[in-house]
């Protein structure tokens, strides 16, 4: 009988410390992971006290518990908006954002703080969202300071405000030495709110010295690089103006730039760079396909 009892204790023990590993492993897991994981999002809250519900999934936590070169998808149902409540989802480690598809999943910055925040070296995809509502001084949809891959994802109604030198790429921002592949996705949009918005320059998109694009089968449409003085690249800013050398590069291949407008040059691509425009519409035949701007309406070198 006292074997019986040191057995279920011990049966007892084992089971409550293999709870306790787990829960402690989950919680160092989703605050210090390297190691690649695959894990499903399965609520499109961002609220603490949603997010820490015992099995409760959202994305700011699934984006570190994915670690480094992992995969965050969404479980069935996920689907409408997920509302930032806590700042920018900043993404430190290269991962893989896989979403259910750019009409079905947004994530909105609340028109309060930048959308996505990706510094991380390394190879980092999204796909199938709508990245939208973010505001920053530069980059108010998303900030790109590694290699960044979009495909089928939608950057609209995002704003980068502020006085000369800030206020660069309403929708998207890629720093010095960072790499941006756009994939069957879209810069703004055909409808009212739709469009990315700088005070500064790259409306659409910011392409920093020695950053690089690389476009194919997208649209950048409707967007705005405001300012009269400063408001240049309403599409699309590639930097490079006044430099003897730069590594600058901007291929852009079967895609449209229409619609967008800057108060100074270049009303869909200012470039100081290279740029190759390649089987591309800058423009449209309609009257609102057209591109605007003090000088260079289509494109502006």
């Amino acid at each position: 009988m006292q074997a019986l009892k040191q057995g279920t204790g011990v049966r007892r023990y084992t089971v409550i410390l293999v709870a306790m590993l787990v829960a402690g492993g989950l919680a160092l897991f989703l605050t210090t992971s390297a190691h690649a994981a695959n894990v499903s999002v399965t609520s499109t809250a961002d609220i603490t006290s949603t997010c820490s519900v015992m099995g409760t999934l959202c994305l700011r936590e699934a984006i570190v518990a994915a670690g480094s070169g992992g995969t965050v998808t969404f479980a069935p149902g996920v689907t409408g908006t997920i509302t930032l409540n806590r700042g920018t989802m900043v993404v430190l480690n290269p991962v893989t954002i896989t979403g259910p598809g750019a009409s079905v999943l947004a994530v909105n910055g609340n028109n309060g703080v930048r959308v996505f925040s990706v510094p991380a070296a390394g190879n980092s995809a999204i796909s199938g969202l709508t990245i939208t509502g973010g505001n920053n001084t530069d980059g108010g949809g998303l900030y790109v300071g590694g290699a960044m891959t979009l495909t089928d994802v939608t950057v609209r109604g995002n704003t980068a405000s502020g006085p000369a030198p800030v206020g660069q790429g309403g929708g998207i921002f890629v720093d010095t030495g960072g790499s941006l592949t756009v994939d069957a996705s879209t810069i703004g949009g055909a409808n009212a709110g739709d469009g990315n918005t700088s005070t500064g320059l790259g409306g659409g998109i910011y392409l920093a010295t020695d950053a690089s694009l690389t476009m194919r089968n997208s649209v950048v449409r409707g967007n705005t690089a405001t300012s009269a003085g400063n408001g240049s690249g309403g599409g699309i800013w590639c930097a490079g103006h006044g430099r003897v050398t730069t590594s600058n590069t901007a291929t852009i291949t079967g895609s449209t730039v229409a619609g967008n407008t800057a108060g100074a040059l270049g009303g869909g691509i200012a470039s100081g760079c290279t740029t190759i425009v390649d089987s591309s519409t800058i423009g449209g035949p309609n009257a609102a396909d057209g591109n605007h701007a003090l000088s260079g309406g289509g494109i502006f070198v």
